[in-house]
């Protein structure tokens, strides 16, 4: 069965937003550039569950504000900021063969030195992503009455006789993907290159986590593994559903994860030299691995 284009396209797009989700928490609070040494870095599994958030009586949230209150909330939201990207639907597209992926990251795609069996000759789909950026800038004034409104400390920005708005830009490297499907067994890699996360100095993220963290209304299990992490710059929190198995690994010498659902595959991570690569499919996790431990 041919993997059409809108899937492809989906899934493709998908697997992006896990890479550039991924690193982009591994680079708060500082700017990151992928000159950094990247063998300190660690994985740090958060378990996000179904239960957790159902706990949370949205009700009483709700009632903890009168009604001036959010009125006043929802009028500074509306000048909060704006976001601008140079991303669209034509930033990610299908190109017809491996050598053009390979070109697009300048003959840095690594591939599987052994393909499982079953994908020889198989159905395949490449895809390339465009370097580009995507940056928020604040309405200082704005920001800072909505976080003193929802009772958190608002020095985390600059006080607004020192500016009106500040800049976060999130410079994304290109990316490339190769995807096989072969009757019912699928298989996916894909790599980027470490985006660079540029924050001013005059804003304190660590000081707004360290507030949300320690909120009363943020879920008790989720706080106490946020509250666990003692090295943000060098760690990279992993979102784990509920009921997948987590597994640090190394790959080649390089810190990496994996991570897998019964029945439903899953995905081997790592990072190496400042490029963030990734396995996946609906094979066993060993599978995977070895898949992983072969490309070059």
């Amino acid at each position: 069965m041919a993997l059409s284009l809108a899937r492809f396209r989906r899934s493709f797009v998908v697997l992006s937003l896990l890479l550039v989700g991924v690193l982009a928490l591994a680079m708060a609070p500082a700017a990151i550039s992928a000159d950094d040494d990247a063998d300190g870095k660690q994985f740090e599994p958060i378990t996000l569950s179904e239960d957790m958030f159902m706990d949370m009586d949205l009700e009483s949230l709700a009632d903890e504000f009168d009604p001036i209150t959010l009125m006043l909330i929802a009028m500074q939201l509306e000048n909060l900021g704006e976001f601008d990207t140079s991303f669209d639907k034509d930033s990610f597209m299908e190109v017809d063969s491996l050598d053009e992926v390979d070109d697009h990251l300048d003959g840095a795609f690594l591939v599987p030195e052994d393909m499982p069996s079953q994908f020889t000759g198989a159905d395949a789909h490449y895809g390339i992503g465009d370097a580009g950026y995507a940056t928020v800038t604040i309405n200082v004034a704005a920001a800072r009455a909505v976080t003193q409104l929802l009772d958190l400390p608002p020095d985390w920005l600059p006080s607004p006789s020192e500016a009106d708005s500040v800049t976060m830009t999130l410079d994304v490297p290109a990316s490339g993907i190769a995807g096989w499907e072969s009757g019912s067994d699928k298989l996916m890699i894909g790599q980027i290159g470490t985006p660079e996360l540029d924050i001013p100095d005059s804003v304190d993220l660590d000081l707004l986590g360290d507030a949300i963290v320690d909120d009363p209304r943020m879920p008790d299990e989720l706080a106490t593994q946020l509250r666990a992490i003692d090295n943000w710059d060098e760690t990279i929190p992993v979102p784990v559903p509920d009921g997948a198995d987590y597994e640090d690994l190394m790959i080649d010498g390089n810190a990496g994860f994996s991570l897998s659902m019964d029945d439903e595959g899953g995905m081997v991570v790592w990072e190496a030299d400042g490029t963030m690569y990734v396995v996946a499919g609906n094979l066993a996790i060993e599978e995977l691995i070895e898949i992983a431990e072969s490309m070059q």
